[in-house]
């Protein structure tokens, strides 16, 4: 009997061990679905950008700045001209516009970017940074630098190894999914609509 709650106990403690994307991982293999390192990989990589983002919204936070903010801030900034139109902007930080218009929005109102006129296309609008906003990248920039944009764990190496493999995966085309109905926004990846 008492050798029965033992074995209970191990693998309660070996559960417990388990890292959370291994334990998914084996829950996909269980169901006949086995995703290997890919899906670990591609678990992990999600997990970790939610990580950066946390850690950079809580040091950038001083600086009336979340992360993807000081991008688009930063961005502008090293343009040539300070300005850039809103659907290059999305092209570049490769998010939806959906989520530049609502970024550029919330910095407008702390008067960090301007909305102008496109002075050659009526139809397109750009974003100026302001001199406030690129003072709030100055002053937030040594925070991140002091953060190691949430990297720390890694040596220069491994986070140079990193990049690369990430590079191999961005520059490798990808069609959309069968059915596709357009690009998504992140709210849309986390809330899919119902077909």
């Amino acid at each position: 009997m008492s050798h029965g709650s033992s074995s209970q106990e191990r693998a309660i403690a070996d559960e417990s061990d388990l890292d959370p994307i291994q334990e998914i991982t084996a829950k996909w293999r269980e169901h006949g679905w086995d995703g290997g390192a890919r899906l670990a990989a591609s678990i992990s990589i999600l997990r970790v950008e939610a990580m950066i983002r946390e850690q950079a919204s809580k040091v950038l936070r001083d600086h009336e700045l979340t992360y993807p903010r000081h991008e688009l801030l930063a961005l502008l900034m090293f343009s040539r001209y300070g300005q850039m139109p809103m659907g290059r902007i999305s092209e570049r930080l490769m998010v939806h516009p959906t989520s530049v218009t609502g970024t550029v929005a919330g910095l407008e109102k702390l008067g960090f970017v301007e909305r102008v006129p496109h002075p050659r296309d009526r139809r397109a609008t750009l974003a100026r940074i302001t001199e406030r906003g690129r003072a709030a990248v100055r002053d937030s920039a040594p925070a991140l630098l002091r953060n190691r944009f949430g990297l720390g764990a890694l040596s220069d190496a491994e986070a140079e190894l990193l990049f690369d493999l990430l590079k191999k995966v961005r520059d490798t085309p990808a069609g959309p999914p069968e059915g596709d109905r357009g690009a998504l926004s992140e709210e849309d990846y986390w809330e899919m609509p119902e077909a």
